[in-house]
């Protein structure tokens, strides 16, 4: 299976007591982006933020398709951490950015 590149793109929504984290993911290539895991980490090397509830995870990404992936977190899990995303792939290489 060829390698493909995604594009991300995050926003973060407050909704009370909570953090939503937006992730879209863009697959602009020809090729199946397979089994993609999106992640909320506590900084760009971090680990998961948890508890955390995904409202879809593990996607696949078919030829020029979108997908919107939102996480959901109490801030007071945050801690003092600026939270970044994570994504990888069975076929997309590992790539973090940090949330706006």
């Amino acid at each position: 299976m060829p390698a493909v590149d995604i594009k991300m793109r995050n926003s973060v929504a407050r909704q009370g007591d909570n953090e939503a984290f937006l992730t879209t993911l863009t697959n602009n290539s020809n090729h199946i982006a397979f089994f993609i895991r999106v992640e909320v980490t506590r900084g760009l090397d971090g680990s998961e933020v948890l508890p955390i509830t995904y409202d879809d995870n593990y996607v696949t990404l078919f030829p020029h398709e979108s997908r919107t992936v939102t996480a959901n977190v109490a801030a007071s899990d945050l801690g003092n951490a600026r939270p970044a995303v994570r994504v990888e792939g069975y076929n997309v290489r590992r790539e973090t950015s940090r949330l706006p």
